[in-house]
């Protein structure tokens, strides 16, 4: 039965937290980036794993058959999906699922398509197993504030030969996308047409960010027919929505008894087996308790979108910071490509230089490029001493830095999710209010000083 729960906030500096605690310079330090929150487990969890620490042995479990009833009835409340228990395997991570089921439906050699920009194991492990990730780029709309399916760019892709599998991030991971029923259909048809299996990445499947009036549905692709469910592995985990991913648990759904066996087997042979004492009683309290909870946290998260969206929609910004229209995750995506050129054609102006080379960053051949160079003569762009200089899109990292070095602020930076995100950043609103706020007062801040500085 779900439960009231309060949320929580912690302060998690100091506690070897990989979010707040890497080596860093800056003594008021905001850490925005990556996908770990402030808020507390719930309740319900915590009293579970102290009840379980209270038993002071801590050997190998057997999973109670209460986990897979506790995700089966999940699925049904929150998505509407009839799943049998004997469809779930569990494993120790989302990614490692990933990478044992790469390795499992194909060779070294094939090619296997995912939607860029991406959450960046979802690319990184083809090319670490020796397959080839072919991306296919979203499309950004300006004017609606969302990331769009290039379809034909996408059914191009999926029909080159050697290409075996499909990665989908559903939500997308960094783009805040919630695919839509009809998306999802006409992905997968495309695949089931090519004979490409599809493979799933549903960790932020609890995070459907409400709307005036409503809460929309997460759809996973394998609910939508029987045909897309026996073509799908299902990945998922109670890890991000409950903030236990340390326990290192995550369960695979598959009704097609060949690529559940065949996942497993891979499992096995990498030894990846998800044997946490502390998870199966959290992830027991977490589906049987804390329905409600989630629904606060995405109401909380919804605000917090809101509030950066506000902030940038003022007019003195000029327009210049696009805000993706939030539908899932608590990871929000900001676009600096027009502030970028904005600043930069009023620094060159202002120096006295041209300043078309520095369109050529736009050029997805020449990425990466050293910072401020030009990308044949290798000749210094801009002089690095100038306040705008390091507020570059030509290195990885450049933004990130940027802002960092100058408001304290961290983020992830976009184009560690591929070229598609190159000139964005992704901002985790998983966290307390007055966090949001003191990140928005030094971005406001910022920006007050770069206007100033050329105007």
């Amino acid at each position: 039965m779900s439960q009231q729960i309060p949320l929580e906030f912690v302060d998690r500096s100091g506690t070897d937290c990989v979010k707040w605690d890497i080596p860093h310079s800056h003594p008021s330090p905001m850490m925005m980036w990556v996908a770990d929150m402030e808020i507390a487990s719930p309740k319900p969890v915590v009293d579970a794993i102290a009840k379980r620490a209270a038993h002071h042995a801590y050997g190998y479990p057997v999973a109670p058959k209460e986990v897979n009833k506790c995700i089966r009835q999940w699925a049904a409340k929150c998505f509407n999906w009839d799943i049998n228990t004997e469809w779930i395997s569990h494993s120790p991570g989302v990614c490692g699922s990933v990478a044992a089921s790469i390795q499992a439906f194909t060779q070294p050699g094939d090619r296997i398509v995912v939607l860029s920009p991406i959450y960046f194991p979802l690319t990184n492990l083809p090319e670490d197993n020796g397959r080839e990730a072919v991306r296919s780029s979203l499309i950004f709309d300006d004017k609606t504030r969302k990331w769009n399916i290039n379809w034909d760019d996408f059914e191009r892709k999926i029909s080159l030969p050697r290409v075996k599998m499909f990665i989908l991030c559903n939500p997308h991971n960094p783009t805040g996308r919630m695919w839509t029923r009809e998306e999802l259909t006409r992905l997968g048809e495309l695949c089931l047409k090519h004979e490409v299996l599809i493979v799933s990445d549903e960790i932020h499947w609890d995070f459907a960010l409400p709307r005036e009036g409503s809460t929309p549905m997460h759809v996973p692709i394998a609910s939508i027919s029987p045909e897309l469910s026996r073509n799908t592995l299902t990945f998922s985990a109670p890890s991000k929505t409950f903030n236990i991913p340390s326990f290192q648990f995550s369960f695979c759904i598959a009704s097609n008894p060949r690529l559940r066996e065949g996942f497993n087997v891979f499992l096995s042979r990498n030894a990846a087996f998800a044997e946490n004492v502390f998870a199966f009683p959290a992830a027991i309290a977490a589906y049987t308790h804390c329905y409600q909870w989630v629904r606060d946290c995405d109401a909380l998260f919804r605000k917090h979108c809101t509030m950066v969206y506000e902030m940038f929609s003022k007019d003195k910004f000029k327009g210049l910071v696009d805000v993706v229209d939030q539908e899932a995750t608590f990871l929000l995506f900001i676009n600096m490509n027009k502030a970028i050129n904005y600043f930069h054609e009023k620094a060159m102006a202002k120096a006295g230089g041209a300043t078309d080379v520095l369109r050529l960053s736009n050029d997805k051949a020449l990425f990466p490029l050293p910072r401020n160079t030009h990308p044949v003569t290798g000749a210094v762009l801009v002089d690095p001493d100038a306040p705008a200089a390091e507020f570059n899109r030509r290195t990885a990292g450049a933004l990130k830095e940027f802002i960092f070095q100058k408001t304290g602020v961290l983020f992830n930076e976009g184009s560690q999710f591929g070229i598609d995100g190159d000139g964005w950043v992704r901002m985790n609103v998983g966290t307390k209010t007055e966090n949001v706020e003191e990140t928005l007062k030094r971005l406001e801040s910022l920006f007050d000083t770069l206007f100033a500085a050329y105007p």
